[in-house]
């Protein structure tokens, strides 16, 4: 039986729907809010394929995405992978944070709550070598402590005298824990920000507020401005349940840090002279940033 020319046509058209042809003009398949693009979060350093119109971050092309994924792939590798069989004989490594030298004598600050209660403390430079060290002073009102060590740097930390504004870019060089305690340091951006929700508020006069990813063994660590100065201290993470309990509010990835100026007054109470500067305007990447934080920035061990 032979079929009617209508019916040739209804079946030739069902077969191009169902085989995905359209017919009459099509829409462009880029620049929509449906297509999927590279979004980076630049406060992680971490790429998502996501709907472009839920993209908080940056839109990037596929080879920045491929370098980001690759640089970030290659700095938490290096961590993991540093090799060091430092102990302490009859001890065991309980904690870990961050520090950085302050003057070519060996003086260290970190966070008082870093080494709080710890029998014997150590740092542990990139490089893989361990080496004791002793308190000097603390002030718990502001969490900051000076350590002594053997140990002559050949670079220490550079201070600016005044914090950045809010909304400026920082980065935050520490020992964030990635699942095992990393060996070398790691760089994490974020941004300074206005204000700061009272539950931080209770440990120094004005501190910096600043919204980047935290982890613990970031506490102790330098905060650093684009041209690699150092602007405060990290101290805390915000208890973000806390917060959301009290005010109702649902704060993310937001921290607290010791600025520079009151850095700067515990460092004269105990004569040490730090390397203050005024504000600088120059910009570095950040990996010319972390680069040259190695050189001062230490692991600070808690052993017990």
């Amino acid at each position: 039986m032979r079929s009617s020319p209508v019916l040739l046509a209804c079946l030739l058209m069902t077969a191009l729907i169902i085989s995905g042809f359209q017919i009459g003009p099509t829409r462009a398949q880029s620049g929509g809010a449906m297509d999927l693009v590279n979004c980076l979060d630049q406060e992680r350093q971490i790429v998502r394929r996501s709907r472009a119109d839920q993209c908080s971050g940056r839109v990037v092309s596929d080879a920045e995405a491929k370098r980001v994924r690759q640089q970030r792939r290659a700095y938490i590798a290096e961590s993991l992978e540093a090799e060091s069989d430092a102990t302490i004989i009859g001890k065991r490594l309980t904690s870990i944070g961050a520090g950085f030298f302050v003057d070519r004598r060996g003086s260290i600050v970190t966070n008082a709550h870093v080494v709080k209660g710890c029998s014997e403390l150590a740092i542990t430079s990139p490089n893989g070598s361990m080496s004791r060290v002793k308190l000097v002073a603390t002030q718990p009102s502001r969490d900051l402590a000076l350590l002594s060590s053997d140990l002559k740097p050949t670079t220490v930390a550079e201070i600016a005298r005044k914090p950045d504004l809010a909304g400026s870019e920082l980065f935050i060089v520490g020992y964030p824990n990635q699942g095992l305690p990393p060996l070398i340091p790691l760089l994490t951006e974020g941004m300074l920000t206005d204000g700061m929700p009272s539950q931080a508020s209770g440990r120094g006069r004005s501190p910096l507020s600043f919204k980047a990813a935290l982890r613990p063994g970031n506490s102790g660590g330098p905060v650093l401005n684009r041209a690699g100065q150092v602007i405060g201290v990290v101290f805390a993470a915000v208890d973000t349940s806390t917060i959301y309990k009290e005010q109702g509010r649902i704060i993310r990835d937001r921290g607290v840090a010791i600025p520079s100026p009151m850095l700067g007054e515990f460092l004269a109470s105990q004569g040490v002279s730090a390397d203050f500067k005024p504000a600088s305007t120059q910009r570095y990447e950040s990996d010319r940033l972390l680069k040259a934080a190695k050189d001062y920035v230490i692991r600070v061990e808690c052993w017990n």
